[in-house]
């Protein structure tokens, strides 16, 4: 059994190097060597040493001595065997305290920063699984200078397969996701076109629970036919994870590691006000959790991991960072279990003086987005509606917004955004046809009013923001073809619906306010959400299959 430790150190290039550690009476533990190489300009050489546990327990071993012969000698750290030792008995089982080690991509946006620092003629991003897949979400590639590169013009690419066979995979550096088939060691490799020092790369993961295809992502670096680089974001996790916790207090080295009690340390030491200090403790509890296990959890199990994921999100939040829930839906898998992740929550954000959250099917929002707006939710809506009407457009309520108008007399508690229809006057067009048509929609709306941006890729539907109430409309275009009308249905599905329908419009009392509706409100609620659109349910086509789902 061996202890790894790994480092960098500065060297000439010119010459050759070695790393090497040996015990405080000479015995030689392990080493290291590079070959000299004047083309790469980086001094820093990365090195990973694995010492036998059963020398570092002998009686003559006091010490660990880490040196570098170089030009000359140079010690780079001498280490305690006993510290040693302890920390590998403390840590014999990884896998139990750190189910999800090299987790990354849980806020929305985060990304993974790889430091590269050498000049290379490829690099390579690979799974190390037989069979593996290789599922990313983007890739950018940073030169020492900071310049961002860009595919086909400074790399081409070369991969072991992608899927659909139809997909483009230079998309990836558009974060538009990358997709191999499940296979041995799936690849990607960028070849650059001339010689370049890298800087470093950023790798945008999935944002659901198939983000675990990057548990085993390695990155390598070749320059002249050989590799001189290696990343492993699990092995790179480990050292620090450990160091994070012998901090914090840990110490089990005279008994074995349970995962209770070990959930239970870090419930009582990680706190919103620590990690507040020390950002680092959220990658100790990112990676603590049973995020990528399919290992079934206790009832104790996961009350312990929704109290510590209410810290890692309350925290995040205090920090402006868009929370994505998908990539926990293993430990969230009933109802029961978000609606306690979301009491929690709130009351470490009252706690800070912080406003209330809820939970929807699109993410995290304030609590009574709608509900405690409503004057200025109506106002907004009003204008929005007048605005489209004077475009010569038909617009009306829709979705959620219509069902809670027609149902509950007003918003829905857990709703958070504004729903309406607009009809393209064009008939008998293809979807391609209507994406061009709604973005002359787009073009029509006044952008020193509102922001303005797209849903999700391939959708139709327009995100209005109003600049000055801060509320959002989302608008859902919809045409007739053929004798149906198309529009978003369930899960964004685009799907044809009887046109009669929208065949003219009704009106409905919201707060006082006469609003368009669809010619016919329950055919449509009950195309939409089906017989049960009479019963209030938060959790309608949640993202992922709940557990107590009927």
């Amino acid at each position: 059994m061996f202890i790894e430790i790994s480092g960098t150190c500065l060297v000439n290039r010119g010459y050759k190097s070695a790393v090497m550690a040996r015990t405080s009476s000479g015995l030689l533990l392990d080493i290291v060597t590079f070959d000299c190489d004047i083309s790469i300009t980086s001094p820093k050489i990365d090195y990973s040493l694995q010492l036998p546990v059963n020398a570092l327990k002998g009686d003559d071993c006091k010490w660990v001595i880490v040196s570098c012969v170089n030009e000359e000698e140079k010690i780079l750290d001498i280490i305690d065997a006993k510290t040693l030792t302890n920390t590998y008995l403390t840590f014999t089982d990884p896998e139990l305290m750190f189910p999800s080690l090299g987790f990354f991509g849980n806020a929305k946006g985060s990304r993974l920063t790889v430091p590269v620092s050498n000049k290379l003629d490829s690099l390579t991003l690979k799974i190390n699984e037989r069979p593996g897949t290789l599922n990313i979400g983007g890739l950018e590639v940073f030169a020492e200078n900071g310049k961002l590169l860009k595919p086909k013009v400074d790399f081409h690419i070369e991969y072991s397969s992608s899927i659909p066979d139809t997909a483009d995979p230079y998309r990836l550096f558009s974060d538009n996701g990358f997709h191999s088939k499940r296979e041995d060691l799936p690849f990607l490799t960028l070849k650059f076109i001339e010689p370049t020092t890298i800087q470093h790369i950023l790798i945008r993961n999935r944002v659901d629970k198939w983000g675990l295809r990057a548990s085993r992502l390695e990155v390598t670096g070749h320059s002249n036919g050989r590799e001189v680089f290696q990343y492993s974001h699990k092995k790179a996790n480990l050292p620090k994870l450990i160091s994070l916790l012998q901090n914090l207090g840990w110490d089990k080295s005279t008994t074995k590691v349970n995962r209770v009690d070990y959930l239970e340390f870090l419930k009582a030491k990680v706190t919103v006000r620590k990690i507040a200090k020390n950002a680092e403790l959220t990658s100790l509890l990112e990676q603590s959790l049973s995020t990528w296990s399919s290992a079934p959890l206790s009832v104790l199990e996961q009350g312990l991991e929704i109290d510590l994921m209410a810290v890692l999100f309350t925290s995040q939040m205090s920090k402006n960072k868009s929370l994505n829930l998908k990539p926990f839906s293993s430990i969230l898998s009933t109802r029961s279990s978000i609606n306690e992740l979301e009491d929690k929550i709130n009351i470490l954000r009252q706690e800070q003086g912080e406003e209330t959250i809820k939970f929807t099917k699109h993410g995290v929002a304030r609590q009574g987005t709608l509900i405690d707006n409503v004057p200025a939710v109506m106002t907004t809506l009003s204008q929005v509606i007048n605005m489209l009407e004077s475009f010569g457009l038909e617009p009306c309520l829709a979705y959620g917004t219509l069902l809670g108008a027609q149902r509950d007399k007003g918003f829905i508690s857990h709703d958070d955004d504004v729903d309406i229809l607009v009809k393209i006057p064009e008939e008998n067009i293809s979807e391609t046809e209507a994406r061009k048509l709604r973005d002359n929609i787009i073009k029509m709306l006044p952008k020193d009013r509102y922001r303005i941006d797209y849903g999700q890729q391939y959708n139709l539907n327009i995100h209005l923001h109003d600049l000055k109430t801060k509320i959002m409309i989302d608008i859902f275009p919809y045409w007739i073809s053929e004798g149906k009308a198309y529009l978003h249905m369930e899960k964004m599905t685009i799907r044809g619906i009887d046109k009669s329908i929208f065949d003219g419009r009704k009106s409905l009392d919201l707060y006082g306010q006469a609003l368009p509706t669809p010619n016919k409100i329950e055919d449509f609620l009950l195309e939409r959400y089906g017989s049960g659109w009479t019963i209030s349910d938060k959790f309608h086509e949640w993202p992922w299959k709940l557990k107590d789902d009927d």
